[in-house]
């Protein structure tokens, strides 16, 4: 994986961001543990930088990544949202 520093904060993130549009999305995404799968292998590849926001299958998304997050250390992502 590669990294870059974002603007002059000092922090370092992937270049390669996981977008989370799909996470919890019933007709046409993919469930909890299937998401859980996702971000554990995005993770393992070495990325840390996780795009969200309050309206991806209405909220349901940011819920799934927030009890991924439970079980890692928490300084291991970098969480971009919107509202």
């Amino acid at each position: 994986m590669r990294y870059r520093f974002l603007g002059s904060s000092g922090l370092l993130i992937s270049r390669i961001t996981l977008g989370t549009m799909t996470f919890g999305a019933p007709d046409w995404g993919c469930n909890e543990q299937e998401a859980h799968a996702i971000l554990k292998r995005f993770l393992d590849g070495g990325g840390n930088l996780i795009d969200a926001a309050d309206v991806y299958a209405g909220g349901r998304a940011e819920e799934i990544i927030g009890a991924f997050l439970q079980e890692i250390p928490r300084e291991q992502v970098v969480l971009a949202s919107k509202c």
